[in-house]
């Protein structure tokens, strides 16, 4: 009887070993993937002001990040959730919002 008990805890001990082990991987897994985005394909504007760091939410753009559709009304940044409607064919590049804005195109909301 003593035998089943200990044989009992042991196959418990491992089931919890396991179940424990899968869900540590699933957070570090978790934690790893947010460090690796914390670096964007932008960088942010960052300036020391007064002893203190100051990073601005807006990103650095770089020449070809504003796009808009051929036939559409609206002008995207590349990491605006609007842009992925637009087929690849029919994209044009903007190096300037001043050139999207002269083109008659307003920026969409989905980028706000």
């Amino acid at each position: 009887m003593i035998k089943k008990q200990v044989r009992l805890l042991n196959n418990v001990a491992i089931a919890w070993s396991i179940i424990f082990y899968i869900i540590s991987a699933y957070f570090l897994g978790t934690i790893r993937s947010r460090e690796d985005n914390e670096d964007e394909i932008f960088p942010y504007i960052t300036t020391k002001k007064e002893g203190e760091y100051i990073i601005y939410r807006e990103p650095i753009l770089s020449n070809g990040d504003i796009i808009a559709s051929k036939s559409g009304t609206k002008y995207y940044y590349v990491w605006c959730s609007g842009l992925n409607r637009i087929k690849e064919e029919n994209k044009i590049y903007f190096e300037t919002e001043e050139s999207a804005e002269a083109e008659g195109l307003t920026l969409s909301k989905t980028c706000n």
